[in-house]
């Protein structure tokens, strides 16, 4: 009786350990066979940047343009653009003249009104009329032409015609009423009033070429091509701008800059940067600039001074060629110095095998006809959690492509495994 009972004992605890076995161990057998458990990916496009994101300033070889008088001036040029020298940029009005404005408006206004309450009787000028308005339209439209083609000699030329043509028109349609005592009288007082304006008014004339700015801040003989070599982050870090205004309702006062000549096409940006940060920045060395303030990227700067390192910074100056005009009416602009970019086929580091970035080598596991398949990737870029990986170069063969499974975590996956 003993016997049967040690043997029934036996036997429930070969049971217990058999049914522990095939809990324990078939989810394992399941998962290494089926793959179920194993994280699985495609590979997708992506980009991998190293860049350092700063403020900068602008340095420009500027030229100031000074007001003679207090008053308001009225730009001829748009901020940002393109003059010759030479060139009327804007007109400068001093008080007295400001003060008489709405009157010469009033009285032209009611000239106007005077000259229309007579087009009834005028049809027998509108023939004349007619050719005068379709030549003004010709040369309206050639005035655009020339300004989209940048000829600003030829548009001063095309603006004097079409004046000449609309005092022509004037002229007709006042014909009728020059005899009108109100309207001489009128006419004579207008012309009087502008007399009075032209003598108080002063035609800003440019010395030399350059993008118009209407933005100052007093920085222009400070922040010099010349000063580069003299900046340090102290100076830099006392550099108060009031975030790039305008001149207030067109207001100038005597004796004070209202606004600039940019000259040349080449500018820098100026920055303070941790020493340790600014290693990969040596003189002479072309770099990639995008310009956050704007949108837009430029990739032919080059690194045109580095300074000595102060206090555990320096002073980097970077030479640029493009978006003169679009940064024309800024001082301070926030920028990304881009280190390196790589752009394709991208994958998490932890996804690759045996890497080796000194040699750009690496192995990733793709999942081909459910089968784990090993695939030696050349790593064109990474950082601490991303890499972009292509073909072997010279290899030949396309072992991996845009949408091909990978797998994520490939430890402990041996070669020919199946994965569902």
């Amino acid at each position: 009786m003993e016997k049967v009972k040690r043997k029934d004992r036996k036997s429930k605890t070969n049971t217990f350990l058999v049914v522990m076995f095939l809990v324990l161990y078939l989810p394992s057998l399941w998962n290494w066979i089926y793959g179920t458990s194993i994280s699985t990916d495609i590979i997708r496009e992506g980009v991998i940047e190293d860049s350092i994101n700063t403020d900068a300033y602008i340095i420009r070889d500027e030229e100031q343009i000074i007001s003679q008088f207090e008053g308001i001036y009225i730009p001829k040029a748009g901020e940002g653009d393109r003059v010759p020298a030479n060139y009327e940029v804007a007109t400068v009005l001093n008080q007295s003249a400001v003060k008489l404005l709405d009157d010469l408006e009033e009285k032209n206004k009611n000239l106007l009104k005077i000259q229309n309450e007579n087009l009834d009787t005028l049809s027998i000028f509108n023939d004349d009329i007619e050719k005068i308005d379709k030549k003004i339209n010709e040369k309206i439209a050639a005035l655009v032409d020339q300004i989209n083609i940048n000829n600003l000699d030829s548009c001063n030329g095309i603006k004097l015609q079409i004046d000449e043509l609309t005092k022509k028109k004037i002229t007709i349609l006042g014909g009728n009423i020059t005899n009108n005592a109100y309207y001489k009288q009128l006419k004579k007082e207008r012309d009087q009033l502008q007399e009075q304006v032209d003598q108080n008014t002063k035609e800003i004339i440019t010395k030399s070429p350059g993008i118009i700015s209407y933005n100052v801040d007093n920085y222009e003989s400070i922040l010099t091509p010349e000063s580069i070599n003299k900046l340090t982050p102290e100076l830099l870090n006392n550099i108060k701008i009031n975030d790039n205004r305008m001149m207030n309702d067109n207001q100038v006062s005597a004796g004070k800059p209202f606004a600039r000549i940019i000259k040349g096409n080449t500018y820098y940006l100026v920055v303070c940067l941790d020493y340790k940060f600014a290693e990969f920045l040596k003189e002479g060395k072309r770099i990639s600039v995008r310009f956050n303030d704007i949108g837009k990227t430029v990739d032919t700067a080059y690194i045109y001074y580095k300074s000595e390192e102060i206090d555990g910074k320096c002073i980097v100056a970077i030479k640029v060629d493009r978006y003169a005009n679009e940064t024309s009416a800024l001082r301070k602009i926030n920028i990304d110095l881009i280190k390196e970019y790589n752009e394709g086929l991208k994958v998490p580091l932890k996804s690759l095998k045996n890497v080796d970035l000194e040699s750009g080598k690496a192995y990733i596991v793709m999942v081909e006809a459910n089968c784990a398949v090993t695939r030696e990737v050349a790593i064109k870029g990474s950082n601490n959690d991303f890499a972009i990986i292509d073909n072997p170069e010279g290899s030949g063969k396309k072992y991996i492509g845009l949408y091909d499974t990978y797998v994520v975590n490939p430890i402990n996956i041996e070669e020919g495994q199946i994965i569902n």
